[in-house]
């Protein structure tokens, strides 16, 4: 089965999804808002993965946080 899983917490059109949420393709919340998930997932706030649980696609890396050298 594959599914959404959310990078963040976000409220929208498809309402209150926490981070790791997933959200399987027929969720009542996606009828007819293919529109709205192409935004989320090109924004990288829904992340397209499989029932294997990895990601079809690779993780963006984010930037380590440095404390500033004083």
């Amino acid at each position: 089965m594959k599914y959404f899983k959310a990078s963040r917490s976000f409220y929208g059109s498809l309402g209150s999804v926490r981070r790791n949420d997933k959200i399987l393709l027929t969720d009542p919340r996606l009828a007819d808002k293919d529109k709205v998930v192409k935004e989320l997932v090109k924004s990288g706030l829904l992340v397209p993965a499989s029932s294997d649980g990895e990601p079809a696609s690779p993780a963006t890396p984010r930037a380590a946080k440095t404390k500033p050298q004083a």
